[in-house]
């Protein structure tokens, strides 16, 4: 069964590919559909590799290991997902089809930070050397991503950089998987907005402002001036870390790296105005994700994963 379900995919691949050697989403979420995947489970994986996805790497994620590619699973301590929807679990065994979150596997890097493409360019490279505490100059790496850097260039460099005596830095989470999940967004909606704390943080600076600064409101500004910078700054906020269980920061990092170090694989990418009232915003995610979470095959609709800019940049 397993032969016969490669090679119909070998027949899909090269009636697709025209020499490009890479699907579309489109494409990919064709092919979904000609091996009779549910018609919502090939848009929702297709919509995870938009950026495009190697026949290689398609392999690895669908070629089944028994005789039905359909029903593959693969159990983590956390949560069992399949191939038919489930695209994410919690904690550190986080996975997304059959791929497991290792951030010390240089090929599993690589891929986070290439978003698709066959070699890391110069801001690529950097932040991918910077997931394994590597900070060469800056001239270094783009002299490195001049030369091209593939996936197994980029291997060869982790592993001789481990044996140098490079410049050290500390590590980062890749960009890709900077993710707040919607307990999270609610934890912080409870905390600072339900209590009336951000509010009052807003009355106190509007009181004492400048003529040159703007009036603050309970949305992402002030959200972000009173509670992320705070908290991601190295030492962190005693006040703020007292309010919950979130670790003291060691080093200036994102939001999404203080609570999830380990990095999570993101269902959705939020698009927002800062100036937008925060719970309306916690709101919107949480109509979004009742949904939705079915459909993706979640336990609740809390595991949904978001990507917004404020909890993933560094503030």
């Amino acid at each position: 069964m397993a032969n016969r379900h490669r090679d119909q995919i070998l027949e899909t691949f090269h009636h697709h590919d025209s020499g490009a050697g890479r699907f579309t989403r489109r494409q990919l979420q064709e092919l979904l559909l000609n091996l009779r995947v549910d018609e919502a489970c090939a848009t929702n994986i297709a919509a995870v590799f938009e950026s495009g996805v190697s026949f290689e790497e398609l392999l690895d994620w669908i070629i089944p290991r028994d005789d039905s590619m359909l029903a593959k699973s693969q159990e983590s301590e956390h949560k069992t997902t399949s191939f038919e929807g489930s695209v994410m679990a919690r904690g550190q065994e986080a996975s997304i089809g059959f791929s497991a979150i290792n951030l010390g596997d240089p090929m599993f890097v690589f891929r986070c930070c290439a978003g698709g493409r066959a070699a890391l360019g110069e801001d690529e490279l950097r932040v991918a050397l910077e997931v394994f505490g590597f900070a060469p100059t800056k001239e270094a790496i783009l002299e490195l991503a001049e030369h091209g850097m593939n996936s197994e260039t980029f291997a060869a460099l982790v592993h001789s950089l481990g044996m140098s005596d490079t410049v050290r830095c500390e590590k980062v989470v890749p960009h890709a998987l900077r993710g707040v999940d919607l307990a999270q967004i609610e934890w912080l909606e409870r905390t600072f907005l339900d209590s009336g704390w951000l509010q009052k943080q807003c009355d106190e600076f509007n009181a004492n402002k400048q003529a040159h600064e703007f009036q603050l409101e309970t949305n992402l500004h002030a959200l972000n001036r009173f509670v992320v910078k705070p908290l991601t700054q190295k030492g962190g906020s005693p006040e703020l870390n007292s309010l919950g269980d979130i670790s003291t920061s060691t080093h200036d990092c994102s939001y999404s790296e203080l609570v999830n170090p380990n990095g999570r694989y993101i269902h959705y990418f939020v698009s927002h105005c800062w100036g937008h009232p925060f719970k309306e915003t916690a709101e919107a995610m949480r109509k979004w994700a009742f949904g939705k979470f079915q459909e993706l095959k979640m336990e609740t609709h809390s595991q949904m994963c978001f990507w917004l800019c404020i909890f993933a940049i560094n503030q």
